[in-house]
């Protein structure tokens, strides 16, 4: 019986290979296959036609921390409003994951050694770009912006750096139309399934439990292959591409012939783990791509890490974790130099006068958080992923009616303002804006609402108000992402082939 999908590739640039498989699982931005998929579907034109990204650079520098210095972690929302590749962040991941401590457990404010990794972001696709062009006008701002007196390092040498198309996600207008609904319907047509982060949102959360549902839907079971040794290919060797191949395919489906298809010499997608090691001689991981984790990721992550013996999570942090720089609520010198705690800078925000006494300013932030999940709830359901249908009333939630329709119409920020929210602007800002999706004001409500989930917004809301703080809502993989892929990798090396430096040529489907 004759295989619906024939594909041509080379490794490397070397002699072209031709193979049929029984299945395609694009794990990879789909407009990177535009020419290379011969025949579209009108659905698959019509994604790729709308979809819309951003351009995210990450650079991972060896340094001195100057002395005085506090944080492990500063963003400056001005930078990002900029929206013309600005440093608007950085993480020192020596200080982050707490191996520069004192005697009391506290990160000391003395100069010291620094990983640092510095972020820079513009609202505009890389899929397409010259990406010479792009790195040239990233280059002259990353310069620019480790000059500046809020990085408070001195940089030494750069040891690494990832550039990569990030959040590919749907504008306004085809949220209103239900694109990404659409998506979901049309899994299977031609022997294609579509796994990649815009199918739901970036996060490797999210990717790992939509694959999890898709899996349970009719119209996917109908196309998988009856022989478990039919050949299969996925194309992308990233989160979405990996997780879905071993953990779907090879572990549930039972598959013994998948090979999974990676343009680059490395896989992890935009996880990026490298490993420097201090001068006493410790090896810290840092974390170019994906990085913070929330309490949500726990039994995902966590059944993971067990099954594949790959690490833990690990509370990210602690005392003088961060701070908000170039900020118009700096008081003083110190905090025009090195940035307003947030803790501090969230109060100030919501006009408290005291935030460790002032019950006042944290009740109007708690009491829009209960607000929040309520309408978290009522428009995403009870589900990380996104919901398997487009949002619509519920009964039994006594939420406004608008609420649906408003968080497919209105960006993020608009939508917490009319519906009462805006005392969380300040906690939202740093948990969305950091991980580099992009400027809460701009978003689309529905992206922030998959992203900032009820229980990510109330662990973020509990470990900073004083009145009930009661510990981190931030987590990190203690070993890097790394190990983690390395593990799935090398334990379904049987099943699963993954071959690196593969250029995808051609790909027809009956």
């Amino acid at each position: 019986m004759a295989l619906p999908v024939h594909l041509t590739y080379n490794v490397a640039g070397c002699d072209e290979v031709s193979c049929d498989y029984a299945l395609l699982v694009v794990a990879c931005d789909p407009r990177e296959l535009a020419d290379v998929i011969k025949d579209h579907t009108g659905h698959e034109t019509q994604v790729n036609e709308k979809l819309v990204s951003f351009t995210i650079r990450t650079t991972l520098h060896r340094a001195k921390r100057c002395p005085g210095s506090k944080f492990a972690v500063r963003l400056n929302p001005g930078a990002l409003d900029s929206n013309d590749y600005s440093v608007y962040g950085w993480r020192d991941e020596v200080r982050a994951r707490k191996y520069d401590v004192g005697e009391r457990g506290e990160a000391e404010e003395k100069g010291g050694e620094a990983f640092v990794v510095a972020y820079q972001m513009m609202e505009e696709k890389l899929v397409g770009a010259d990406r010479e062009v792009v790195k040239a006008k990233i280059e002259e701002k990353l310069e620019e912006g480790l000059a500046k007196s809020w990085t408070h390092f001195e940089v030494e040498r750069r040891e690494a750096e990832l550039l990569t198309d990030y959040f590919p996600h749907f504008e306004l207008d085809d949220l209103r139309d239900g694109l990404p609904w659409a998506v979901l319907d049309n899994q299977g047509q031609r022997a294609t399934l579509y796994v990649s982060s815009f199918t739901c949102f970036e996060s490797v959360l999210q990717c790992k439990q939509y694959g999890d549902m898709l899996w349970e839907q009719d119209q996917v079971r109908a196309v998988m292959p009856g022989d478990k040794d039919a050949p299969i290919a996925v194309i992308g060797a990233g989160p979405s591409g990996l997780l879905f191949a071993s953990q779907q395919l090879v572990r549930k489906g039972g598959y013994t012939n998948v090979t999974v298809f990676e343009k680059e010499g490395v896989f992890g997608g935009k996880t990026r783990t490298v490993d420097l090691t201090t001068e006493e001689g410790v090896v810290v991981p840092c974390e170019l791509g994906t990085c913070y984790l929330s309490d949500a990721y726990d039994d995902d992550l966590t059944d993971l890490s067990d099954m594949y013996e790959s690490g833990k999570l690990e509370p990210l942090g602690g005392p003088n974790m961060r701070s908000i720089a170039e900020t118009p609520e700096a008081v003083g010198s110190d905090e025009e130099e090195h940035g307003v705690e947030f803790q501090e800078w969230v109060k100030r925000k919501n006009g408290g006068e005291d935030w460790k006494t002032d019950l006042e300013a944290q009740a109007k932030v708690f009491a829009a958080l209960l607000k929040y999940k309520k309408i978290h709830k009522a428009v995403m359901g009870t589900k990380y992923c996104m919901p398997l249908k487009k949002p619509e009333r519920r009964r039994r939630l006594f939420v406004d009616d608008d609420v649906y329709e408003d968080a497919l119409c209105l960006r993020f920020m608009d939508f917490l303002c009319k519906h009462g929210m805006a005392a969380l602007e300040a906690p939202f800002l740093y948990t969305y804006e950091v991980q580099g999706y992009g400027d809460i004001k701009r978003i689309p409500a529905y992206y922030g609402l998959a992203w900032i989930t009820a229980d990510l917004a109330e662990g973020i809301i509990r470990s900073r108000l004083p009145i009930i703080g009661d510990g981190e809502s931030v987590f990190v993989y203690d070993k890097g992402w790394l190990r983690l892929w390395e593990k799935i990798v090398e334990r379904h090396a049987d099943a699963m082939k993954v071959v690196l430096n593969a250029n995808v040529l051609s790909i027809t489907r009956d």
